[in-house]
């Protein structure tokens, strides 16, 4: 199989050592994240980790048994299949009005003032990425991008804590 992008999800204690550990087992391990989100979920005390790093089935294979490891993990999940569905979402400041952005574009306005729109874009990662890359044109004064956010398709089809 040809090296691609793995996703984990992971669920966790919420707690600074944690992300410590969780991370430095990553790190150690030599795998390099490309994205990494944090959630908190239904149940106190716990949170969730998607990881994204570069590899291939093995890869993600050895990252779930050195992650389950790890004293404040709960559970992990490889999410790479199609069973889940993914979003990423974009934080878009630019010197413009509302009004001169095509209609065509998947943006929400969030704030307007006279010198500048705050955008939200979300989406999958080509989405987003490609709304960023078209509100270049008018200026951009930040952008703060988040994600991958993952979720299974069906309800009731991810396992309790």
């Amino acid at each position: 199989m040809n090296v691609s992008e793995k996703r984990l999800s992971v669920l966790a204690a919420d707690s600074p050592e944690a992300f410590l550990r969780l991370t430095g087992v990553m790190a150690r391990r030599g795998f390099r994240l490309r994205g990494m989100s944090l959630a908190k979920t239904m149940h106190p005390g716990v949170v969730r980790y998607t990881l994204v790093f570069p590899g291939d089935d093995g890869a993600a294979e050895r990252a779930v048994l050195n992650l389950r490891k790890v004293v404040d993990v709960l559970r992990v999940e490889d999410v790479s299949g199609e069973a889940f569905r993914e979003r990423w979402v974009a934080l878009i400041r630019c010197a413009c009005r509302a009004c001169d952005v095509p209609e065509t574009l998947p943006l929400r306005v969030l704030e307007e003032d006279a010198d500048s729109v705050l955008f939200e874009a979300s989406g999958d990662r080509e989405t987003v990425e490609s709304c960023i890359s078209a509100m270049a044109s008018f200026g951009i004064g930040d952008v703060i991008r988040g994600g991958p956010f993952v979720m299974p398709l069906a309800p009731g089809t991810e396992p309790p804590v």
